[in-house]
């Protein structure tokens, strides 16, 4: 009985190497298919700003400024999708493939009609297939209601 008992643990551990086996050579096998001279697909993008500050300002229109980029890569760039990180941020980007080599931009408006005055901050979401998969641009600025005031004329700010 003793003899049996040890004969079946033995074939079990068998089994189990035997298992893990082919698990192992199964893995090493999907690794060696993959193509040694894949084209890369993500590119490189230099951007001269990542950061713009409005500065003060005391006007209620629409403030704009472009993010001037460059593909640096040896892929065309292609913009995903962009999200603004709220709805007083709208951006303009190019649809289409960027070439290597070739200047673009992204064209950033922020309409703070209506908000209260003092200092803002807003990010938009940038998804590529940019080295860096997700390019985080911000503008930052201060509306100030007493500068609107003197711009109108009106010094006490109401």
């Amino acid at each position: 009985m003793l003899e049996k008992l040890y004969f079946c643990t033995m074939k079990k551990k068998f089994s189990l190497i035997v298992l893990a086996f082919v698990c192992l050579t199964g893995c090493q096998q999907k690794a060696v298919q993959q193509p040694v001279n894949a084209e890369p697909r993500a590119t490189i993008v230099f951007l001269t700003d990542k950061t713009h500050d409005f500065g003060v300002y005391g006007t209620r229109d629409t403030v704009f400024f472009d993010f001037v980029f460059r593909n640096e890569g040896k892929v065309p760039f292609v913009v995903d999708r962009v999200i603004p990180s709220c709805g007083c941020l709208k951006v303009d980007y190019p649809k289409y493939p960027v070439q290597p080599g070739a200047i673009d931009s992204f064209h950033v408006a922020y309409d703070g009609n209506g908000f209260q005055s003092g200092f803002f901050t807003k990010r938009c979401d940038v998804y590529s297939n940019a080295t860096d998969s997700i390019i985080y641009l911000r503008v930052q600025g201060t509306y100030s209601k007493t500068l609107e005031a003197q711009q109108q004329g009106n010094v006490d700010g109401n």
